[in-house]
């Protein structure tokens, strides 16, 4: 059937169609545009799933919390996952000659689309190759969120004082919000116009209109608007624009040109 539901017959409905259905209470993902009608923005409910790592050896745990996992497949649907425990994980020793970089992901084994012959959720650590120059291995089989790269120096081991893991550890953790919410990231698209994000310091309504040239932009309007770091402000014919920052401060201000664009700015 193409027109499904959930928990509407009283026989029939599938866990797919339970997982299609109720992903639409998430934020779209917008990383194609097929994708925005039928795949949610995979991620983890803010503040869970911290990794703890145990001084002077190679065992870190990492800590409870909620994701989605959205299914590689386009009616796949996204799979709800809690981790109510602690899990403990240990890396391997460090090869003698190189460093490697380990993965440590939130992965949904379901072999009904993957062929793994599991039917699972589970926190792995996915151990790279070692070489001179170390890259992430990639994600081996099933639907995976990253959650964290541990770099793993040539020669590490619990019995040399194991891993610095204030430095090894890179977080790789990305959150999601039910529909409507303000995603506290960025570095990705918006699925629709009105869509908010939460960048470092900055809150970014997205633009649909104008695709491609749809972009993220910080609210201008009659009031005061104040942005720390770089921003982008669309400004309509007549509006007037202050910029100002400390004497001296030697910022760089940009504007964006090309043909039928231009601007002029005039000192006070």
């Amino acid at each position: 059937m193409t027109v499904r539901s959930a928990w509407l017959t009283a026989s029939g409905q599938s866990r797919e169609d339970t997982r299609v259905t109720l992903s639409g209470l998430l934020t779209p993902n917008a990383f194609a545009a097929e994708d925005i009608p039928f795949k949610a923005r995979g991620g983890i409910v803010p503040g869970g799933f911290a990794l703890t790592g145990t001084a002077g050896s190679m065992t870190f745990t990492v800590g409870p919390g909620r994701a989605f996992v959205q299914g590689g497949r386009l009616v796949q649907g996204t799979y709800p996952v809690a981790v109510t425990e602690p899990e403990t994980l240990t890396a391997a020793d460090g090869d003698a000659q190189y460093a490697r970089i380990d993965l440590v992901e939130l992965a949904v084994q379901d072999t009904v689309y993957d062929s793994t012959g599991q039917t699972r959720a589970l926190v792995r650590l996915v151990p790279g190759a070692p070489a001179a120059v170390p890259a992430a291995p990639d994600s081996p089989d099933g639907s995976a969120l990253p959650l964290y790269r541990i770099t793993v120096p040539a020669g590490a081991s619990a019995g040399g004082g194991g891993l610095a893991w204030d430095s090894a550890v890179t977080n790789l953790r990305c959150a999601t919000a039910a529909l409507g919410g303000i995603v506290p990231a960025s570095g990705f698209n918006g699925a629709y116009a009105g869509q908010y994000r939460d960048t470092p310091g900055v809150l970014e309504r997205w633009d649909g209109s104008g695709v491609p040239r749809a972009t993220w932009l910080v609210g201008a309007g009659p009031s005061a608007t104040s942005v720390g770091g770089s921003a982008l402000l669309k400004c309509a014919a007549g509006d007037q624009l202050a910029l100002y920052g400390q004497q001296n401060s030697g910022s760089t201000i940009t504007t964006l040109g090309g043909s039928g664009y231009y601007t002029n700015l005039t000192a006070e």
